[in-house]
This record gives C-alpha cells, structure tokens and sequence, in this order.
C-alpha cells in the first residue's frame, strides 16, 4: 500500500462592500388609525415618498402597532438604492384610536327609588358588556338620576365613552 499525498491550497478572497449613507428627503410623516380590533400593520406608502417606494430594498421598523401605540412613534427606515448606496430616514407615525366603543345596556329597566324618593343610574346596574378595543369605557346617563315626580316611563341614554376620546355611542333604555 502506497501513501499518496495531497496537496490542497485554500484560497480565501475578502470582499468588503463599501456602502454610503445619502441624504434624502424620502420619508414623510403619517397618521394611521387603528381598526376595531386595535391593530394597524404600517404600509411603505404610508412613510415612504412616492419617488422612492419603486427601490426594490425597503425595510422600516416597527411595522405594527396596537393600542399600546396610541400617540406619536419614530419608525426608522432604511431604503437601499444600490449595492453601495443607502438612504437612512425617520417618520413621525400618529396612532389613532378612531373606533368608539360598543355600548350595551338594559332596556325596560325597573328600580326601586330610596328613601328620598329617587334613584341614581351606575353602570352596575344598566351597562350590558360594553366594550372597547383600547381602553374601558367610561359612562354617563342622562337624566343620572330619577325621581318620583319624574313621566313614568322615562327614556334613560346611557353615554359610553372610551379613554382615547373617539365619539361618543348613545345607547337608550
């Protein structure tokens, strides 16, 4: 049996990439709403000029917001024009929560007034699983309270209002 020797040489080439960061005016600042669920996933069309969103390499971060986004955010964004050519910008994201909360409430409601002949509406006692995507919601009645002198029956609008201050929902019992 014969040794047979090899001989191998290993070649390594290095290629660095040289990449320039130009300034650009190519993003630009947006206001998005989120939907009834609380959630908004961020487009390039939002943020990004016209001129540019034809680069094939654009990628911005972050991309999705929620409830817990609700105000101003910085989105950072990096368009590559070319192997060695990037533009690096930032836009100015408003979250909005523009979806008013579902109200629900007790309709043909009967009380029993107190001592001084009257009784004051709490949501305990007329607010139906209300909801909101965002935040709790808030309630007002009008009359918030009725007496013995009052028409009987009286229509009662239960007032839902979520923290983010969308519109207000009536709802009637």
């Amino acid at each position: 049996m014969k040794n047979v020797f090899i001989k191998c040489s290993i070649i390594l080439i290095f290629l660095s990439f040289y990449t320039t960061s130009i300034q650009a005016q190519a993003c630009k600042d947006a206001s998005v709403n989120l939907d009834s669920d609380g959630h908004y996933t961020l487009k390039a069309k939002d943020i990004i000029l016209p001129l540019y969103l034809s680069e094939p390499n654009i990628s911005f971060s972050p991309m999705q917001f929620t409830c817990d986004d609700i105000g101003v955010n910085d989105v950072n964004v990096l368009i590559y024009t070319s192997v060695e050519t990037f533009i690096h910008c930032q836009s100015k994201v408003t979250v909005n929560d523009v979806t008013p909360p579902t109200a629900k409430c007790f309709s043909g409601l009967h009380v029993v007034l107190d001592g001084k002949g009257q009784y004051e509406f709490k949501p305990q006692g007329i607010n139906l699983q209300s909801s909101d995507a965002c935040s709790e919601v808030g309630f007002r009645f009008i009359p918030s309270r009725v007496r013995c002198t009052d028409p009987n029956p009286i229509n009662v609008m239960m007032i839902a209002r979520d923290n983010a201050l969308t519109p207000e929902l009536l709802g009637k019992m």
